[in-house]
């Protein structure tokens, strides 16, 4: 009787040994099929906005060292602004006034 149970226990053993095996090399290949592949779409979205603060403040953004670009207002609304090089952004109006600068 204990040889019985011996035998089934170490048939049991192996089999669920060598489907461990299995498992644990299947999950470890790799596929082609698989394959993921990630694409960042945030950069390319912002490259193809064209910010026009109009010809004055455009021309006194730039002179002053800023980029033109849009700021996202809390109810949804782009504002276009003046950004600088310190993350300061100034409205077109107050750059033709000169007191953002």
């Amino acid at each position: 009787m204990n040889r019985k149970i011996s035998n089934l226990l170490n048939s049991t053993f192996v089999k669920g040994l060598l489907g461990s095996t299995i498992l644990i090399l299947a999950g470890c290949s790799s596929s082609d099929s698989m394959n993921t592949v990630q694409v960042d779409r945030s950069a390319s979205q912002y490259a193809q906005q064209v910010v026009n603060l109009g010809p004055k403040a455009q021309e006194a953004c730039v002179s002053a060292g800023g980029l033109p670009s849009l700021n996202l207002e809390l109810d949804g609304a782009q504002t276009a602004v003046c950004q600088f090089a310190n993350g300061k952004r100034c409205a077109a109006d107050v750059i033709l006034t000169g007191s953002c600068i």
